[in-house]
C-alpha cells in the first residue's frame, strides 16, 4: 500500500514539474529562425506581399528606400538587431535625406520587423521604441515671375518646343507627370479649361516610364482655367504642332512621350545657362497656389484646382512661403485699422 501511494506521489511530483514546465514555455517560442534569417532575407518575404498590395512607383520607392537599411543591416541575424542599434542608424542619417526621407525609411524598417515578429522570427520589433530625431523640413521656395520670364527666354532660345512646359507649370500649378501626359484632346480652347486626368511617372526601382490613365489622388481628376497668357501661347504651339504628336511635350523623333527624365535634363540645362538655382519643377505648383491665395481665391477652391485631397495640403504648401513686404504691408493695414466695440473706438482709434 505504501509503494502505490510513494508511486502516485512521484507520479503527481512529475505532473506537476511538467505542467509548470509547460506552462512558463507556455506563448514563448524558440524564434530560431530569427537568428538564421537576415534582414534581407525577411525583406525579401516583405516585397514579395507589397508587390501585390500598392501601386507599381510606391513599390518602386520602397525598393530604393531599403538601400539606405540594407548598406547598415542586410547581412545581420534579424534577431541580433536591437533598439539601440536602430536608434543609432537613425540617428547617423539624419544629416544625409530629408525629413520625408528619412520618415519613410524608418517606415520600411519597422514594417520589415513587424513581419517578423507576426511570423515568429523575433519577439519583439526593436523599432518599437525608437524616436525619430527632430529634422527641419526642407522649405522648397515658389519660384518667382522674373525666374520663370528668363528660364522661358532661355528655353525658348534652346528648344525646339519643349519650353511650352514651362508656361504649362507657372500657369496651372499643375504636377510635372500631369503636363507630360497632357494631349490637344485635353485642351478646351472654347471654354478655356484643361482637362486633368491621367499623369506620367517613373517606376523609382526601375527607372523605367510608366503612364497612367489616371491621376496621383482622385482629387487629381479636375479641370484647371486656362489663364490668357498660356491660351495665347497654346493656340500658337497647336498651329505649329498638333500634325507632330497628340501631346503637348513630347520627343522631337517620334512624337511620343517626353520621358521625365529628358524634361529634367531639359530643366537643369536652363537653370544653368540662367543662372538660376533653388528651385525645381514643384516650385511653379508653389508660385501657382501661393498666386491665387494672395488673389483672394478661396482655400477651399485652390485645393479643388491644383487637385489636392484636402485644404490642409493647400495650406501648407502657402505656409511655407516666407513674408514678402507685400505681405508685411497687407498686415499693417489690418492691423492698424482702428478696431471698434459696441460703437466706441479703441484706445488705438484715433
Amino acid at each position: 500500500m505504501n509503494n502505490v501511494m510513494t508511486d502516485n506521489n512521484t507520479i503527481n511530483a512529475k505532473l506537476d514539474l511538467l505542467l509548470a514546465m509547460t506552462s512558463a514555455n507556455a506563448g514563448s517560442p524558440e524564434y530560431t529562425r530569427g537568428k538564421e534569417t537576415t534582414l534581407d532575407e525577411l525583406a525579401l518575404i516583405w516585397f514579395d506581399l507589397k508587390k501585390n498590395s500598392v501601386c507599381e512607383s510606391s513599390y518602386g520607392s520602397y525598393r530604393r528606400l531599403y538601400k539606405y537599411i540594407h548598406d547598415t543591416f542586410g547581412s545581420w541575424k534579424i534577431a541580433d538587431i536591437k533598439r539601440n542599434d536602430v536608434q543609432s542608424w537613425i540617428n547617423n542619417i539624419r544629416n544625409d535625406m530629408s525629413k520625408k526621407t528619412m520618415e519613410l525609411s524608418f517606415f520600411i524598417f519597422k514594417a520589415i520587423m513587424e513581419l517578423g515578429v507576426r511570423d515568429d522570427y523575433i519577439a519583439k520589433n526593436p523599432c518599437q521604441y525608437v524616436e525619430l530625431p527632430k529634422k527641419e523640413t526642407t522649405r522648397k521656395p515658389p519660384a518667382t515671375y522674373e525666374q520663370y520670364r528668363e528660364l522661358l527666354r532661355v528655353a525658348q532660345h534652346r528648344s525646339n518646343s519643349n519650353w511650352i512646359v514651362l508656361p504649362l507649370l507657372y500657369y496651372t500649378g499643375c504636377r510635372i507627370g500631369e503636363v507630360l501626359a497632357l494631349t490637344w484632346n485635353d485642351i478646351d480652347f472654347d471654354n478655356k479649361v484643361i482637362h486633368i486626368n491621367k499623369q506620367y511617372t517613373i517606376n523609382n526601382n526601375t527607372n523605367k516610364p510608366i503612364f497612367k490613365d489616371h491621376t496621383k489622388t482622385k482629387a487629381g481628376v479636375r479641370i484647371v482655367p486656362l489663364h490668357k497668357e498660356l491660351l495665347k501661347v497654346l493656340r500658337v504651339h497647336y498651329n505649329d504642332h498638333k500634325d507632330k504628336s497628340p501631346y503637348i511635350a513630347h520627343q522631337q523623333r517620334n512624337g511620343s512621350m517626353l520621358p521625365y527624365n529628358d524634361m529634367l535634363h531639359l530643366f537643369h540645362t536652363w537653370l544653368d545657362i540662367a543662372n538660376i538655382s533653388g528651385i525645381t519643377l514643384h516650385s511653379f505648383r508653389h508660385t501657382y497656389i501661393c498666386t491665387l491665395v494672395r488673389a483672394g481665391v478661396p482655400i477651399n477652391t485652390i485645393s479643388r484646382i491644383v487637385g489636392h485631397s484636402d485644404i490642409a495640403m493647400t495650406l501648407n504648401v502657402y505656409a511655407q512661403k516666407e513674408l514678402s513686404p507685400e505681405d508685411v504691408k497687407e498686415v499693417l493695414f489690418y492691423v492698424e485699422r482702428p478696431i471698434s466695440y459696441n460703437g466706441k473706438k479703441t484706445p488705438t482709434g484715433e
